[in-house]
């Protein structure tokens, strides 16, 4: 029973399925701008709302974003806009829209932008209580806020979707083995039911230049599922060739960050425990760029049995070699589980005349991990060359269950 107004100032509130949830009449839950607010019902496992005085509403005023689904909500009022909720039923409520539409796209506008409404079936882009299918041959990108209530990208078709802008209401991801989901700006975006990537699908950003422009930045609610195959992948996403603070400042000279490049006498930078930086760029004129910045908190699990890489790039061309560094992943979760691959190293082509050049590894953190049993790999080495130095790998160990170094592992 709730008997009390509740201030949600920070954070999530999580409504758990299976619950029954009596609030008493009258009282208010209020949300701040940021938070979270979720009613995570399950499929034979509803989350129930009602008031202790049957016929007398109890109130939400919500100013954060909030998930519902699979929910049975009695005498509910929402002074604060609309909940738009999936999966669920009301009676003698306010401010709740349980009316959810199947939208698939089918470019009916002639354009490749999600926020024209034409482009759907039935028309209208998706509100935040849709379930949304996304499977077409084109890059789809926005020019506004996005909000869906599920997503499923790809199927049949090689589907990218690439938003510039943001994730405004978002519930459930899947991308399917033909779905790339693509961050193209530099702002967290929160995600508040489950993300699941299946083998061949891939989560990624739009790759760096000379400045820092775009990180992949997940704050997912729920759980994610990295299936073997899926890829959470940022190689050479970071500074292009000879830019970054660590960047090649002339041939055969590999760029650094966590570790030092072949030759290179810069500085190492950014930080150990919280790694959020790219990598930098070598001076190969081709394919040398840093590895990019994977960020990414799930605030229930987060199993990695596929890849999350941030690589730096190596490209064998000529006699101007030296190869970008390996870049950032940074995970927090509640427990991280699979036996896959997490790796930022430094790119390299070993040439048999020329040498190896390569770049410095990057920075792996599992600063935020509250329970680690993953059994993977973990890999922040320099070049395969050996010419260059390994970056950096943070883990607690009174957070692991085990820690094992073994003959030929890489770590």
């Amino acid at each position: 029973t709730i008997a009390n107004n509740i201030n949600l100032t920070a954070g999530t509130l999580n409504f758990a399925a299976g619950g029954s949830y009596t609030v008493v009449a009258n009282k208010t839950i209020t949300t701040s701008a940021g938070t979270n607010l979720r009613f995570a019902g399950e499929s034979g496992s509803l989350v129930t709302l009602l008031s202790n005085t049957p016929g007398t509403r109890w109130n939400i005023a919500d100013s954060g974003n909030v998930y519902a689904n699979y929910v049975d909500v009695t005498d509910s009022n929402n002074s604060s806009g609309t909940i738009y909720a999936l999966n669920t039923t009301q009676d003698n409520c306010v401010g709740w829209d349980t009316t959810s539409t199947a939208k698939t796209w089918d470019g009916g506008a002639s354009t490749t932008v999600w926020n024209d409404g034409n482009n759907w079936n039935p028309d209208g882009a998706p509100d935040p209580n849709d379930t949304v299918t996304l499977d077409t041959a084109n890059t789809i990108t926005t020019n506004a806020d996005i909000n869906f209530g599920s997503l499923v990208l790809g199927g049949s078709n090689a589907t990218t979707l690439q938003f510039t802008n943001n994730i405004g209401t978002g519930g459930s991801i899947t991308v399917t083995g033909t779905g790339t989901l693509e961050q193209s700006n530099a702002v967290t975006q929160t995600i508040l039911s489950d993300v699941v990537v299946q083998s061949g699908g891939t989560i990624t950003h739009t790759a760096n230049t000379t400045t820092e422009q775009y990180k992949l930045m997940l704050a997912v609610q729920g759980d994610i599922d990295l299936q073997s195959g899926g890829s959470i992948n940022t190689d050479g996403k970071g500074y292009e060739k000879r830019s970054g603070p660590g960047a090649s400042t002339g041939g055969q000279m590999g760029a650094t960050y966590g570790g030092t490049g072949f030759l290179n006498t810069k500085n190492t930078y950014g930080s150990f425990e919280n790694p959020t930086d790219l990598g930098s760029g070598g001076y190969n004129i081709n394919e040398s760029s840093g590895g990019g910045a994977a960020i990414i908190a799930a605030k229930g699990s987060f199993n990695v049995s596929g890849s999350v890489t941030s690589d730096g790039m190596g490209y064998l061309c000529c006699s101007y070699v030296g190869y970008g560094s390996g870049g950032s992943i940074n995970i927090s979760t509640k427990e991280l589980t699979g036996n896959g691959i997490v790796r930022a190293k430094g790119g390299q082509m070993t040439d048999p005349i020329l040498g190896g050049y390569g770049g410095g590894g990057g920075r792996i953190s599992f600063a935020g991990v509250e329970k680690d049993s993953y059994s993977g790999i973990i890999n922040a080495n320099g070049s395969d060359a050996e010419d260059s130095r390994a970056g950096t790998i943070y883990l607690s160990p009174d957070k692991r269950a085990n820690w094992t170094i073994s003959n030929g592992q890489i770590y």
